[in-house]
């Protein structure tokens, strides 16, 4: 016991040295904070028990020295509080179900090293390292790599020494740097995210043409930036769903999770019910609702622990705040696929709909005349892909869209839907193309504005008796004319795409769309002339 009471003097006495000599505890702090490092790994109940003497005996002393009092009071809540994110990492089991609990108290732990402590770049460097790994190991390439440029960020072109981690040896900073880029590029490139190996590729370019004059090595960077570009142009890519999540119920576990609305991003290729029954591996006795709606006191009365998913569209901030886009929605000068690319990363806005019929009517004579939409945008703390899979919703907004708006929405969709298969195959390099989704989808266009949806829409808005019970909608009718006769030019264009690359197989079914074509123009020219 005299043993303790000596050692938290003689700590006393050093805090108390070193700030009449430097006016800081940096030097006590560093030491404290590697010696807390390796000690709750090895020995916790050791480690517990000194930051228990710490704060109590060495803290009263702090406290009781008018000139030590408020640096001393920090310095006690710095270690405090990061030994305290040291023991969370430790308290979740390694495996696959706490991913979200082991990600996120790393990010805290990395935020307080680099914003709270003086700058331990190597012990920062160890936690980055520990979520690069913990991602690899689920195969969440893309937010390893991201996580990883946390790294490049810490480190410089110059010939200062950096510590062994994970993987990287003892080096210069220059060294490091240039191996942490190879590495995020090799894991983009396992995550399909080619467009970010090649802005890797850049950065490495500019190094080895303006730096280093290391021309071999630019010249095989700039060789394999090609072939990412060549994936870019001839691979087939699937993004990520997103999901919306609300717990409702009794979590004791993890109380904050019925604090927040969630997004998660889905793994590769993961289907919402895939989604779903991973929550089943954490929460065996939970109940999974497929709905937006709260759940009802009936439901919550035969259940502890509910979860609700709702499978989410990525959308955009001009569409939330109900503004025009800044450009069009698909430029047919982009190539579907990087049109693809840049809609479905650096997302932070996402809605889910609900139809409401807001007629009395059972059964309308036209269902779209009525058919409202209730839409709710959310908006997460942070843009995805992240170094993390799942974030907070920080704001959401629900709006009516007015059927005719639907409409129009509808009709554009399915034009640019139509144009990105139509650019696909007449890009495509192969000799005999696959043009069977191209088929489908000039089919049903076609028939949609023959027999369908689109004559529905016509039946519904677009007559003389609609304006005069609707007088305020006349722009919208407009609007909604200007989209069909922009979907039958680009029909046309789409058709003749076809016809040039169908070969003999789909010709029979090329020339009966090219009379169907003819038909739908006869058939809508009045009706889609602009007064």
């Amino acid at each position: 016991k005299e043993g303790k009471k000596l050692g938290m003097r003689i700590y006393y006495d050093m805090l108390h040295q070193e700030f009449k000599a430097t006016k800081s505890f940096r030097d006590v702090e560093s030491y404290t904070i590697d010696s807390l490092y390796l000690a709750v790994r090895l020995h916790k109940q050791y480690s517990d028990k000194f930051v228990e003497r710490l704060v109590s005996s060495v803290g009263q002393k702090l406290k009781d020295n008018h000139e030590l009092s408020e640096a001393g009071t920090t310095f006690l809540g710095h270690i405090e509080h990061l030994y305290s994110l040291m023991c969370a990492l430790l308290k979740f089991p390694q495996t696959e179900i706490y991913e979200h609990e082991r990600t996120e108290v790393s990010l805290k732990l990395m935020d307080y090293l680099e914003n709270n402590v003086q700058i331990r770049k190597d012990m920062f460097f160890t936690y980055v390292q520990y979520l690069v790994d913990l991602h690899t190991s689920l195969q969440n390439f893309t937010e390893a790599g991201m996580t990883q440029l946390q790294h490049i960020r810490m480190v410089d072109w110059t010939d200062d020494n950096v510590a062994a981690v994970g993987p990287f040896d003892t080096s210069t900073e220059r060294i490091r740097k240039e191996q942490l880029y190879r590495s995020s590029i090799s894991l983009f490139d396992r995550g399909e995210s080619w467009e970010r190996c090649i802005e890797m590729c850049n950065r490495l370019q500019e190094y080895y043409q303006h730096e280093r004059y290391d021309y071999l090595a630019l010249s095989e960077t700039l060789s394999l930036e090609a072939s990412f570009f060549q994936k870019i142009a001839t691979a087939s890519r699937f993004y990520p769903y997103y999901y919306r999540v609300m717990f409702y119920g009794d979590f004791e576990e993890d109380p904050s999770l019925t604090h927040h609305e969630w997004v998660y991003r889905g793994k590769h290729l993961q289907q919402v019910m895939q989604f779903a029954e991973s929550f089943k591996k954490k929460f065996p006795e939970v109940k999974i609702l497929m709905s937006a709606d709260t759940p009802t006191a009936e439901v919550m009365n035969q259940t502890r622990q509910a979860i609700s998913i709702t499978t989410l569209t990525v959308s955009r901030e001009c569409d939330m705040r109900q503004k025009p886009p800044e450009q069009k929605q698909f430029d047919q000068n982009r190539t579907p696929e990087v049109v693809n690319f840049h809609r479905s990363n650096n997302v932070s806005v996402f809605t889910y709909s609900k139809a409401v019929q807001k007629s009395e009517q059972k059964k309308p004579d036209n269902e779209f005349k009525d058919l409202w939409d209730q839409r709710t945008f959310l908006r997460t703390e942070i843009e995805f892909p992240s170094n993390r899979r799942r974030a907070v919703v920080v704001e959401r907004k629900e709006i009516m869209i007015h059927p005719i708006r639907n409409a129009i929405e509808a009709i554009v969709s399915k034009t640019e839907e139509l144009l990105a298969n139509a650019y696909q195959v007449r890009e495509s390099k192969l000799a005999e193309v696959d043009v069977n989704q191209l088929s489908m989808n000039l089919q049903g266009t076609i028939d949609a504005a023959v027999s369908g949806g689109t004559k529905l829409y016509v039946e519904a808005f677009l007559t003389p008796k609609y304006l005069i019970e609707y007088p305020n909608q006349r722009g919208n009718v407009r609007e909604l004319k200007t989209a069909m006769l922009e979907q039958q030019d680009r029909l046309k264009e789409a058709l003749a795409i076809f016809g040039e690359r169908c070969g003999e197989t789909y010709k029979g079914l090329n020339d009966h769309l090219g009379e169907y074509y003819i038909k739908m123009v006869e058939t809508n020219s009045e009706v889609l002339r602009l007064d």
